[in-house]
This record gives C-alpha cells, structure tokens and sequence, in this order.
C-alpha cells in the first residue's frame, strides 16, 4: 500500500499565500524601520550639532558683549580721570596772571597790617 498523504484542508491553500504574503510585508516594515532609525539618529546627531553650534555662538556674543562693555567702562573711567584731573587743575593751580595779581594784593594787605612780605636788601630803600 502506498503511503497517503493526509489531505489538506482548503482553508490553507486560502491561508498560505496571505501567510507568506504578510511575511513579506513584516519584512518591508523592519526595514523601513531600520531605514527610519538610521534616519532619526542621523537628525538627532545634525539637531545636537546645531545646539553646539547656536551655543557657541552665542557665547562669542555674549564674550563679544562683554569685551565692549569693559572697554565703554574703561573709557568713562578714563574720561573721568581727565575731567577730574582738569577740574584739580583748573581749581587749584595758579596761573601767572593769578600769581601776579595775587602777590600785589598780598603784599599790599600785608603792608596794611604792617606785615613786610619782601625784605628789601641793604641796600635798598
């Protein structure tokens, strides 16, 4: 007698090629999403460079900021400086015409009071 195949049942001659046909279809989606993950990490890696670069420039502007900012103070500082020294200048030092004036209004105060301010040598008068 010969060996009898056991009879397959109709439903999976239907199921077989949807079986095969959805194994097909799974294996698209894996790689799809490999593809999706290669890409995902490829713009994470592009996103992070971008922050590393906005935050550097913005370090340089505000490093930039802050140069400018210490220059603008030493220039008032230094403008300050002159004026102070220009007032201390101005209000303290006396100049020839001062002088001139002020000695003949001093000896001539002194002379008043009966003060003699300038010795007059021996031999003068």
């Amino acid at each position: 007698m010969g060996e009898e195949q056991p009879e397959v049942p109709a439903s999976e001659s239907v199921e077989r090629p949807w079986a095969s046909n959805d194994k097909l279809q799974f294996d698209n989606a894996i790689s799809h999403a490999k593809r999706l993950d290669i890409w995902a990490e490829y713009a994470l890696q592009q996103q992070q460079r971008h922050v590393e670069q906005m935050n550097d420039q913005k370090l340089r502007h505000e490093e930039e900021l802050h140069k400018q900012k210490l220059e603008h103070e030493n220039a008032l500082f230094h403008e300050k400086l002159e004026n102070n020294r220009y007032t201390l200048d101005r209000l303290y030092s006396v100049f020839t015409e001062e002088s001139v004036a002020l000695s003949a209004l001093l000896n001539a105060a002194a002379n008043a009071l009966g003060y003699e301010l300038v010795k007059k040598g021996e031999g003068e008068d």
